[in-house]
This record gives structure tokens, C-alpha cells and sequence, in this order.
């Protein structure tokens, strides 16, 4: 329980996890408050927790922010988070489901905003419903009977039942691909942009992304691009809605560079395209950049996805 309470009450703040939670100073003070122990045995507390942090790659941290990644894991962890309240002995209806991102401020625990964790789980609710929540794994267990004689042993083995239609989970995995688009309107609800900016730089670069060149045509006079931003809008990293903060990327390139896959680098007078995927022939291209991007948002970018 301890540990769950330094998440909530120190790790995370104003909509992310903080790196300097972490230094000793921090995590000594606040395991002196709840473990009951020597000196000695509090400081193997405190390495023995802070190294789970270094095993996730989340410490240490070159920022004051941590990337907690969660957008990869937060289906397993919803689903684990309701899974541990039915088995409490609490209700699961939908209501009560949902209540519980409040009541348990998982938000915290995912090191995401509140805005982030309801906008998913009400995404993944139904789902978790529809598989039948905590009784799927009674559905989905092999059963198996050993049927005995005096010649041979037959082992039968009764086969899981298909998942929904939709796919089950392997449906929700590929749901979770598309999560940055998602992620994108709930960061900004609170956001008053100036459209204008991003359809100036668009404009600006003939709607051509920045990094393949495509001019994705979607009619027979409209091109379609998107402004990316290289700082995000909106909690926790506060970036700024100005154009030196956006690229124009086509869409597959904007998830990518919103989810780090893609990053930029710069390279003397160049920026270059750093790739996280093998064999990328983008990896290492020099992006030609003609208006004026702001270096600390560059660098911003690449360190929150190092």
C-alpha cells in the first residue's frame, strides 16, 4: 500500500510522474513515515523500489517529467484494476466501474491525466464487460479430463470459445494503435487554438508532409496534412499552440511522431529524422525545415521519448 501512496502523493503532479520524486531525499522521507525499521533496511526499501523504476527505463530521467508510456499498458491495467474491485467484492455494472478511475485515482497510477484515463476507460468499459469481466477466465481455461483404461490413457482437452466477433482482445490490441488520435482530442478539450497558425504552415508547405514528401489528395481539389506539435498541448507538458512548435506531417507520420517512433534530431544546421523502427529509410534523412521551429521543443520531444 505504501507503495501505491508514494504514487499518488509524490510521484505524480499536475498530470504526469516526476522525476525528482525519485532522488533519495524523497523516497527517504516518505518510506521513514510508513515502514517501521532500521535505518538500513528503509534504505534497502527505497533501492530496491526506485530499482523497478530503472528496470521500466523509467529512471533515471533527463527531465523533470517522466513518460510513463502508459498508452501501451493502460488496457492490462484497467482491466487488472477491475478484475482486483469485482474480487473485493465490489459491483460490475458499468457505473461502478467507471467510478472507480475517481475513486482509485488510477489516473495517478498510470501517471496520465484525469482526462487521458476516463476518456479510456470509457472506451475499454464495454469491453471489458461484453468479455464478461472477471468471469472470462473461466470461459477462456482449458478444461481438461484424463480418461483412464487398461490399455491407454486419453487426455481431452476442450478448447476456449471464440471471442467476441470483434476480435476480443486481439481486437482491443489493434484499438490501442489508433489510441494517439484519441489521445490528441482529450488533451486539447480545454485547449482555445488558433486554427489559423496550423492552416498557415500547411498552407506554407503546399500540405506535403515534412518527412516522405506525400501530398495525400483526398479529392479532386483538397490535400490533407496535419499540424504536429513538437511540445504537446495541454497537461503535462504545457507546449505552446505557436507554428514554431508544429511540423506538417501526413497522418501516419504524425501517430508516429506522437508516439516517438519517430523523432527529430539536431544535426548541425540540420534536423534529422531518428527512426525507432528497423531498416526505417527515414532513419537519418535531413528534413528541409523552411520556417522556423524552436530548438528546446526539439530537444523536448526527443528526450520525452528517449
Amino acid at each position: 500500500m505504501w507503495a501505491n501512496e508514494f504514487v499518488r502523493e509524490c510521484l505524480w503532479s499536475d498530470g504526469t510522474w516526476q522525476s525528482s520524486a525519485l532522488a533519495d531525499t524523497q523516497l527517504d522521507s516518505f518510506i521513514k513515515d510508513r515502514i517501521d525499521g532500521q535505518d538500513s533496511v528503509r534504505r534497502k526499501c527505497r533501492a530496491n523500489y526506485r530499482h523497478l523504476f530503472e528496470l521500466c527505463g523509467y529512471w533515471p530521467s533527463s527531465m523533470a517529467l517522466i513518460n510513463s508510456g502508459a498508452e501501451h499498458w493502460i488496457t492490462p491495467a484497467l482491466f487488472l484494476a477491475w478484475d482486483r474491485h469485482i474480487l473485493n467484492g465490489g459491483s460490475d455494472d458499468k457505473t461502478s466501474l467507471l467510478a472507480l478511475i475517481d475513486s482509485d485515482e488510477l489516473h495517478k497510477l498510470l501517471g496520465v491525466t484525469p482526462k487521458f484515463a476516463a476518456a479510456h476507460a470509457q472506451r475499454l468499459v464495454d469491453l471489458y464487460i461484453s468479455v464478461e469481466c472477471i468471469d472470462r477466465f473461466l470461459k477462456l481455461k482449458k478444461e481438461t479430463a484424463v480418461e483412464s483404461s487398461a490399455d491407454t490413457t486419453k487426455l481431452v482437452v476442450q478448447e476456449p470459445p471464440e471471442l467476441p466477433e470483434e476480435g476480443g482482445l486481439e481486437w482491443l490490441e489493434q484499438q490501442e494503435s489508433d489510441e494517439t488520435v484519441e489521445r490528441r482530442a482529450v488533451e486539447r478539450q480545454e485547449q482555445k487554438r488558433d486554427r489559423k497558425k496550423a492552416a498557415a504552415l500547411k498552407t506554407h508547405y503546399n500540405n506535403t508532409c515534412m518527412f516522405c514528401g506525400v501530398r495525400l489528395q483526398v479529392s479532386e481539389d483538397d490535400f490533407y496534412s496535419e499540424a504536429a506539435h513538437l511540445r504537446g498541448l495541454g497537461k503535462p507538458h504545457s507546449g505552446p499552440d505557436k507554428v514554431s512548435n508544429m511540423l506538417v506531417l501526413c497522418p501516419n507520420h504524425h501517430i508516429q511522431f506522437d508516439r516517438g517512433m519517430l523523432r527529430l534530431q539536431k544535426d548541425g544546421g540540420l534536423y534529422r529524422i531518428r527512426s525507432k523502427i528497423a531498416d526505417d529509410p527515414l532513419d537519418g534523412k535531413a528534413v528541409a525545415m523552411t520556417h522556423s521551429v524552436n530548438d528546446s521543443y526539439v530537444q523536448y520531444h526527443y528526450k520525452w521519448f528517449k
